[in-house]
């Protein structure tokens, strides 16, 4: 299954931007997010570093994700000074920010949940493999989805 109808650009982009030119947001959403929870490379790059900038302490807006990025030749991987800028003129404040991280990783878990009950399936399909691996299989995937669901 395609798990493209699982992503959340905008929500995605208003998230980053938001992280970008609110001091107080990133605490807002640390609990919550994780770089591969991002569904595009870029927006996963851009992620980490900010991620990092924040564990470091260090300060945080777009001359210094620019900088930070550069540094890490990862300017270009996260879209350039161009995309930097833009993700940051899309967004006024960090308003629903909560809300936002919380959709973001649903369609995480949803996109994780499918990919892996898809590797199941053609296991399952497959009679080289041991019914008992593949059920220690599922049930290494369920467990880990329940455990990143903030409901459990």
């Amino acid at each position: 299954m395609d798990t493209t109808n699982f992503q959340i650009t905008e929500i995605e982009e208003a998230v980053l931007g938001a992280l970008m030119i609110e001091k107080k947001a990133f605490p807002l959403v640390a609990q919550t997010l994780s770089p591969e929870m991002f569904y595009h490379e870029k927006e996963q790059t851009l992620y980490a570093v900010l991620e990092n900038m924040h564990r470091n302490n260090e300060p945080i807006d777009i001359l210094t994700v620019k900088e930070a990025l550069q540094k890490r030749g990862k300017l270009d991987e996260a879209g350039g000074a161009y995309g930097i800028v833009r993700l940051s003129s899309k967004v006024t404040s960090s308003a629903h920010i909560e809300l936002h991280a919380e959709l973001i990783k649903d369609r995480y878990l949803r996109r994780e949940l499918i990919v892996g009950i898809n590797s199941l399936t053609s296991q399952s399909e497959d009679p080289t493999y041991d019914i008992e691996d593949i059920l220690n299989v599922r049930h290494l995937l369920t467990d880990r989805i329940e455990n990143e669901c903030s409901w459990t």
